[in-house]
């Protein structure tokens, strides 16, 4: 079972994760859910930012970005932060609370880095999610092509 926030009625925030991990929205062939702001454009590369409030792996995300180049989706970034809008009162917790939702959801087991033992990856459906502590307390989700990964970073 996922563990986190959940609402009920007309405001709940969509999932995200059923959106970004579909591989139709990674081919072009659909658009990820929610309403989308350019947030900047450096280098051929344009970085959006999800407007609409979002729920992802059973946690309210602080903030999603989404990269393209050349149109094409190249990776999805989350944010989360432990405290009042989740069950996790610490970073740990956090990273422990994604890993068991996304281990649900996906059904992979994640593989914990030798180079980085506190993040978390998982092969899924070509496509690459990291767990990983971020800045202060804060926990980021990343999601990318496993071509555009380098999977190497399990050793």
């Amino acid at each position: 079972d996922q563990i986190g926030l959940f609402f009920d009625g007309a405001n709940a925030p969509a999932p995200l994760e059923n959106s970004a991990l579909n591989q139709a929205v990674w081919k072009g062939d659909k658009k990820l859910v929610g309403d989308w702001k350019k947030l900047s454009e450096k280098n051929g590369i344009d970085t959006f930012v999800l407007v609409d409030p979002a729920i992802v792996f059973g946690v309210i995300a602080d903030q999603v970005r989404a990269n393209r180049e050349n149109g094409d989706l190249t990776g999805i970034t989350i944010g989360f932060r432990p405290g009042d809008k989740v069950t996790a009162d610490s970073q740990d917790e956090l990273v422990a609370l994604l890993q068991k939702n996304i281990e649900t959801f996906t059904g992979v087991t994640a593989v914990i880095p030798k180079a980085n033992a506190k993040s978390r990856l998982f092969d899924y459906d070509q496509l690459v999610i990291t767990v990983a502590p971020g800045f202060a307390d804060a926990v980021e989700v990343s999601i990318a092509p496993a071509a555009t990964k380098a999977v190497a970073q399990k050793d």
